[in-house]
């Protein structure tokens, strides 16, 4: 009688366990907040660039009675890990938290530089190199 109680028990607990994984999962993938954006009145109308999901747009029109008209800008997403805080409409270009800057340029995203002059030099060195220096 113990045994099935204790089944049971341990079934329910994998049941919910399951039902979270999946509800936690479908929550995330539902994102599709605005990370940055920019207008800027340019001739022939306004112009404004989009960062969703670290994918860029641009938005063309929105003179009275017409609305903005979104586009795909950059088919790969923007490069990094630090939070985009500005998006330049006008040439396709991004500013990330940590100070980098790229630009979309030829089909793929450069690196212009880092807005505050900060660079981070990485060697790559195996974990043994590692152990042996702090020995």
């Amino acid at each position: 009688m113990r045994s099935r109680t204790f089944l049971h028990v341990s079934l329910g607990i994998l049941a919910l366990a399951a039902a979270y994984n999946l509800g936690a999962r479908s929550a995330t993938a539902q994102s599709g907040m605005i990370e940055a954006s920019e207008i800027s009145d340019v001739p022939g109308g306004p112009v404004a660039g989009v960062v969703v999901n670290r994918m860029l747009y641009s938005a063309y029109g929105g003179n009275g009675s017409d609305p903005f008209h979104l586009s795909l800008r950059a088919p790969l997403p923007v490069p990094g890990l630090s939070r985009i805080i500005s998006v330049d409409p006008t040439d396709g270009t991004v500013l990330l938290e940590n100070g980098d800057w790229f630009s979309w340029e030829g089909g793929a995203w450069h690196l212009r530089g880092n807005m505050l002059g900060i660079a981070t030099p990485t060697n790559q060195e195996s974990w043994g190199g590692v152990k042996a220096r702090y020995r």
